[in-house]
């Protein structure tokens, strides 16, 4: 007992409650059942908790099929603690738990540590929250017994697969031995490596607070795996602040020293009046902006939206450009409007990200209806009034410190089919196949494999066996 309170304490400490499995365990004479959560056997003693506290009861109390699982979560929670605590990365999200990658000691006081270690599979019927690249430090692993690993290039493999508690790799190994029905093969579920389309997202951001707000079209920060502002040649990663899904913005910290931007108007947009839509563009890599923006002249066509604050123009704004500004005859700043354009990494995915308004119009949102939104975020304030008055051309020069580019990443997860889906019936309907058969080549394959041909029966010791089902 004294020599396993220490291990104990090791455990609850790196686990912690949130870890926990309650189970359902039920009486020798199968007349009484109750939850509670497992954590540790002691010779002829077993001690659960429930309702935070420990409870010991005599093992012999619980079914045989208790009293096996708490013998097998001892031995599983023994072997971790030999193994001792492990840091891991999370790779991948798969279905029911995630792909990991084992910490590398950093071979010397000071070195780096490397997540570049065993691939495994952490299972878990609740995955806790995380996200790729998330790491967790100092971790029991349990073992759960062993998963066959589906890249997406190249051939299977085996890996081990862990739980984050004893009482879960139990329930975990005992669920899957169970359904193999005594079939080793089927004791290694398949996991698919999954298929991600990464979308690469750009649009123009405003400048709108000196400590590094940036204010940027909404849709581009939906479900965002990552978001970079491009300030003065420098990838910054931002964090979403806010998101107004009425005007269509979302404001973005960078957290760097930026201008802030002279976008006031003292008058709405009416209609028929003069603009000139100030079109920013991207540079050749597309991971900036061009100092010159293009500007199209033309007139207010519908009122700025009481609810949204859009207005609709006839200007024409060239399809690749990210967004720009509607400016009136005295340079001052009516609306800015976003025009998001998308890429991917397969072919599937889409151009841009449409934003037409109809009618061959394009939209932007009044810059007092920004103003409002503005004032209500922490470090931002209501824009200046920008100068007004001189050359349209010299206003159209004067917004671009004020612009930059915002990046977005997206994963867009593709739906695999499982390995008995791809290899699909493999039965004759209506009748159970059985025996061996022997293919043309000299393999030998068993009733389960998709390669069986029940025309060509054999003896169990003819021919090679086969890779894939092992004969």
């Amino acid at each position: 007992m004294k020599r396993r309170m220490p291990q104990l304490c090791v455990l609850a400490l790196l686990t912690g409650a949130a870890l926990s499995h309650a189970r359902e365990w039920r009486s020798s004479d199968g007349t009484r059942n109750f939850e509670a959560e497992f954590v540790r056997v002691d010779g002829v003693k077993i001690v659960l908790k429930s309702n935070g506290s420990l409870l010991p009861y005599a093992l012999s109390a619980f079914s045989a099929a208790d009293q096996e699982f708490a013998r097998n979560a001892q031995s599983i929670a023994d072997t971790a603690l030999k193994w001792g605590p492990q840091s891991f990365e999370i790779s991948h999200r798969a279905e029911q738990g995630w792909l990991c990658r084992l910490a590398l000691g950093g071979g010397g006081k000071g070195a780096p540590v490397l997540y570049t270690g065993e691939m495994f599979f952490l299972v878990s019927a609740n995955p806790p929250e995380g996200e790729p690249g998330d790491r967790f430090q100092a971790r029991l692993l349990y073992g759960a017994g062993g998963r066959t690993f589906h890249p997406l290039k190249g051939a299977p493999s085996p890996i081990r697969a862990f739980a984050l508690s004893a009482e879960e790799a139990t329930r975990v190994w005992s669920e899957t031995v169970a359904r193999s029905a005594g079939d080793l093969a089927k004791q290694s579920p398949p996991v698919l490596e999954p298929d991600l389309e990464i979308v690469t997202l750009r649009s123009l951001g405003i400048t709108v607070g000196k400590s590094g707000l940036v204010m940027t079209d909404a849709g581009i920060t939906t479900d965002a795996a990552s978001i970079v502002v491009h300030l003065n040649g420098d990838a910054l990663p931002a964090t979403l602040v806010q998101t107004d899904d009425a005007l269509g913005v979302a404001i973005v910290s960078c957290k760097a020293p930026c201008a802030e931007a002279r976008i006031g108007a003292r008058k709405p947009p009416v209609p028929g009046q003069n603009v000139f839509a100030v079109s920013v563009e991207m540079n050749a890599r597309k991971l900036g902006l061009l100092t010159s923006p293009m500007m199209t002249r033309g007139i207010v066509s519908r009122p700025a939206d009481a609810r949204t604050g859009r207005f609709l123009h006839d200007a024409r704004v060239p399809p690749e450009s990210p967004g720009g500004f509607i400016v009136g005859e005295k340079g001052d700043v009516l609306g800015v409007f976003f025009q998001s354009q998308a890429s991917a990494r397969s072919a599937s995915a889409k151009a841009a990200v449409p934003r037409g308004e109809g009618d061959g119009l394009g939209g932007a949102v009044s810059t007092q209806t920004l103003s409002a939104l503005l004032e209500k975020v922490p470090g931002a304030g209501a824009p200046r009034l920008g100068s007004g008055g001189g050359m349209i051309e010299k206003a159209g020069a004067e917004l671009m410190p004020w612009a930059v580019l915002v990046v977005a990443t997206r994963e867009i997860s593709k739906p695999r089919k499982k390995p008995a889906e791809e290899m699909g019936p493999t039965t004759t309907p209506g009748a159970a196949a059985t025996g061996w058969s022997l293919s043309k080549s000299g393999t030998r394959h068993n009733a389960r494999c998709r390669f069986y041909n029940a025309a060509m029966p054999c003896a169990a010791s003819d021919g090679k066996p086969c890779k894939t089902c092992g004969g």
